[in-house]
């Protein structure tokens, strides 16, 4: 599947900086099929317009359609050659409502003084995605060299400077003239060798992916296709790794007293055969000395390890914002990718409703009791929320209820959700920035896959058994944390995760013996989707206060606003909490209220920076020590606090020098 140099020429040239000036900066870039030789100089386009990418499957374009229409594209731009379907790409553009015809190819003269050409061999792929994210950073454009060709074969860009990078190195010195700057023969070497983006603001982010995943007989994915693509967008360093989790996880975390910081952000543009998960044993089981013990697939880069720990002090905290771009195919998930960059550029706009979906089978009432204080933060926050519970759940299912929401969230028993014909949804597009599916292994069924395809941009999901009450909580906190801190899904997660640690903490020091089962909950969830983005925003302006935890000096100190929601009320519980209380499995009256209700008891959750902190911090505090835990993040050097509602009304800290 190969057009002659002249016609390639075309494609490539698109992507070079002078060959905006013969055609309007595109607003969407579409490509007919995932040909990496149209793929990469169509990500070059992209990302120098700001326009968002998407590949199109030739045998299934319909949500495409659906997405270009809504769109309302006025200068796309299209990549296809004759042969890069079984079909025309005349009969899919004309689908897809877009014109057929390439823009003319610009002449020579076009390329700037200057330029930095890449060139690499036809099917080094490696190569190829190395050389796209060096000229996305340096404003430099990319060729493509018949294998056994020199790169003198590419006389319109020799007059440039010229990278040559992979195998076509070995084989091109004494072809090149002297006017080539360099020779590069590793990727990884090109890759090391770009300086940091200033758009990460002293983070360290980090965009992982295996080539490998182009290859194979069995349907591969060919998600590695759009790394560079995400790379360019977040700022990030791009890797190319192996499939083995180890690999991923010495990149992230180097080894103590390294001058590599640990990473801040991580996103791995690969399914879980991609870039593997490792297993572990169920810490639950092994404390009860079960004679056959579970085994589950950990998130990658999750931390609170060691798994095998009976002291909870020793677990140690998440630290990295991890997200995975998972997807069944690269097709369906540059229409994630492609809704997630209309999304921030105002161009698909926010409907202001969640859907809540909790306790269809009746199981979970602490769960509900959860949900419902859920509802009231996103009420809070200026959302319209559909909330349904019970039986109530399958007859919105049923009525295509997913449709036309910024926020979804399933909490209970997993459901195939977006199975083709049951909602209704087929080939319709969702309008989901986020899916929380919050159950019992609810990343090993379809929904995650299907749910993508149609178009939400982000799932949070399990990949363990989950308890009601710990599941719900850490959802709770997730949502809670985008809402009213303003900050992306990625954060989010750890903060979520490292409160299910203060919280099992306070557990054990309760003298709960099952927080084992909160722990799981902790290590479970795992985020498929762009761990940088921001899904959840405030749907209005109006909205109370909420808890926070300030620091002055060496003080610390719980702010509590004046009012509390509505009370929630199920049949088998209460809940009355603050805007940004936080709840868990703790049921019962306060010591400090022996006449009051039995609620759902509330907790105060918070963190702070401490940059000039190099050790773990020490606490003065009057709180009893049953009421109170904390959670020091070393290499974020953030602390986090938990305090029980048993504590007086402004719990407040120490910190000792």
């Amino acid at each position: 599947m190969r057009n002659a140099l002249s016609s390639l020429l075309v494609l490539v040239l698109l992507a070079l900086p002078g060959a905006a000036a013969a055609a309007p900066p595109p607003d969407l870039v579409v490509v007919i099929g995932h040909d990496p030789e149209l793929v990469l100089p169509a990500t070059l386009l992209a990302h120098r317009s700001g326009a968002p990418l998407l590949l199109v499957d030739p045998d299934r374009p319909e949500l495409a359609a659906a997405f270009i229409a809504r769109l309302k594209a006025r200068a796309p731009r299209l990549f296809a050659t004759p042969d890069s379907s079984r079909a025309e790409p005349g009969i899919v553009a004309k689908m897809l409502g877009l014109p057929a015809t390439l823009a003319p190819e610009p002449a020579a003269a076009s390329i700037e003084p200057g330029t930095t050409g890449y060139l690499v061999e036809r099917g080094d792929l490696e190569a190829a995605l190395a050389a796209t994210h060096a000229a996305g950073r340096t404003g430099g454009f990319v060729g493509f060299v018949a294998p056994g060709k020199p790169a003198a074969s590419h006389p319109a860009f020799l007059p440039t400077s010229t990278v040559v990078v992979g195998r076509l190195a070995r084989r091109t010195a004494p072809f090149l003239d002297s006017q080539a700057e360099r020779l590069v023969v590793d990727p990884a070497s090109l890759l090391a060798t770009l300086p940091s983006d200033p758009r990460a603001m002293g983070q360290r982010r980090l965009v992982l992916a295996n080539p490998e995943d182009t290859r194979g007989h069995f349907s591969p994915p060919h998600l590695s296709l759009l790394a560079p693509l995400v790379a360019l967008q977040q700022g990030a360093e791009l890797h190319l790794v192996d499939a083995d989790p180890a690999t991923t996880a010495a990149l992230a975390r180097p080894p103590a007293g390294s001058k590599t910081p640990v990473a801040d952000t991580v996103t791995l543009v690969a399914d879980i055969l991609g870039i593997e998960q490792r297993e572990i044993d169920d810490p639950d089981d092994r404390h009860q000395g079960r004679k056959r013990v579970r085994r589950f697939a950990l998130p990658n880069l999750v931390g609170l390890g060691p798994t095998t720990t009976d002291d909870p002090e020793a677990i140690a905290p998440a630290e990295i914002a991890v997200g995975r771009l998972a997807a069944l195919d690269v097709h369906d998930l540059s229409l994630q990718l492609a809704r997630q960059r209309a999304s921030e550029g105002g161009r698909w706009p926010r409907s202001g409703r969640a859907l809540m979906m909790a306790n269809v089978d009746l199981k979970f009432r602490l769960g509900e009791a959860i949900s419902r204080a859920s509802v009231k933060e996103l009420e809070a926050a200026g959302f319209r929320v559909d909330a349904h519970y019970g039986p109530a759940v399958e007859e919105a299912r049923k009525a295509g209820a997913l449709a036309g929401h910024d926020l979804i969230v399933w909490e209970g028993h997993p459901r195939d959700l977006g199975v083709d014909g049951h909602l209704g949804l087929r080939d319709e597009l969702l309008d989901a920035r986020l899916v929380v599916l919050q159950g019992c292994y609810t990343l090993e069924r379809n929904d995650a896959y299907v749910l993508g395809a149609l178009g939400a941009e982000s799932v949070l999901g399990t990949s363990m058994p989950v308890y009601s009450a710990s599941g719900s909580a850490l959802a709770k906190v997730f949502l809670d944390a985008q809402l009213q801190q303003g900050i992306g899904a990625g954060e989010a997660l750890v903060h979520a995760r490292n409160y299910t640690l203060a919280y099992l903490r306070l557990k054990a020091k309760r003298g709960q013996d099952e927080w084992r089962k909160t722990w799981r909950a902790a290590l479970a969830f795992d985020l498929w989707g762009d761990p940088t983005t921001r899904p959840l925003a405030r749907a209005g302006e109006d909205h109370p206060p909420a808890i926070r935890l300030e620091r002055q000096g060496d003080r610390l100190s719980f702010v509590l606003p004046p009012e509390r929601h509505p009370e929630v009320e199920t049949e088998a519980y209460s809940v009355s909490i603050h805007p940004g209380g936080q709840l868990g499995s703790l049921i019962g009256k306060l010591r400090s209220d022996p006449e009051g209700p039995r609620r759902v008891q509330e907790v105060y959750f918070g963190w702070v920076s401490l940059p000039e902190q190099a050790t773990p911090p020490r606490l003065e505090t009057g709180l009893d020590d049953r009421d109170w835990a904390m959670v020091w993040a070393p290499a974020r050097r953030r602390l986090y606090l938990l305090v029980h509602s048993d504590a007086q009304a402004a719990p407040s800290f120490r910190l000792l020098r």
